[in-house]
């Protein structure tokens, strides 16, 4: 029998709420959190900003959302068609945290790296998702790769695509007035 996943989206708020409350102590702009993951941890990380507002009330003053995500090849739909549907408790589950089926209006600003070649998860999810993003009116980058895998954004897979997506976030953060630009 599969494994069941445990989704950690409530730990990934929690962690974007005790940066903000430590923001002081880490020298960190409460106002310029972004989250990153690739595979599941983009999951995590979009699971934590999609729910609407008021499934996502403040604790203690403190938002949870964060004013970007930078997602590498990421699992975006977990429903029946899509991937790891068969980990979660039921099929209403998977589709409850599925990124797709969460879709709305003014989500944070997104850049997502995915491999053409990805074969696990595959690019054709990744675009749909994307075009769903832009049809809705949010702000969503897509850069794909042709001939890429599912890690080829790892130092250690290719140094070349590695420096290539982290220009690319650069870019994509210091646009969003998120990181100062390089002197």
């Amino acid at each position: 029998m599969a494994a069941k996943v445990i989704v950690y989206d409530t730990d990934a708020r929690d962690a974007i709420r005790w940066a903000r409350h430590n923001a002081d102590t880490f020298h960190i702009d409460p106002a310029k959190l972004t989250l990153m993951g690739s595979a599941g941890g983009a999951l995590v990380a979009l699971l934590a900003t999609m729910p609407k507002e008021k499934d996502l009330p403040p604790v203690d003053g403190l938002d949870c959302r964060p004013q970007a995500l930078v997602l590498f090849s990421p699992l975006v739909d977990c429903t029946k068609s899509g991937v790891a549907h068969d980990r979660f408790p039921s099929p209403a589950s998977a589709k409850a945290h599925s990124p797709c089926k969460l879709v709305r209006r003014k989500l944070p600003p997104m850049l997502i790296f995915h491999g053409k070649a990805d074969r696990v998860i595959p690019y054709a999810q990744v675009e749909r998702f994307h075009r769903a993003m832009r049809w809705r009116g949010n702000r969503c980058s897509l850069i794909d790769f042709d001939r890429a895998e599912h890690s080829f954004f790892n130092f250690n897979v290719s140094h070349q695509l590695f420096e290539h997506t982290v220009a690319a976030t650069d870019h994509f953060l210091t646009d969003l007035g998120l990181l100062d630009p390089a002197p």
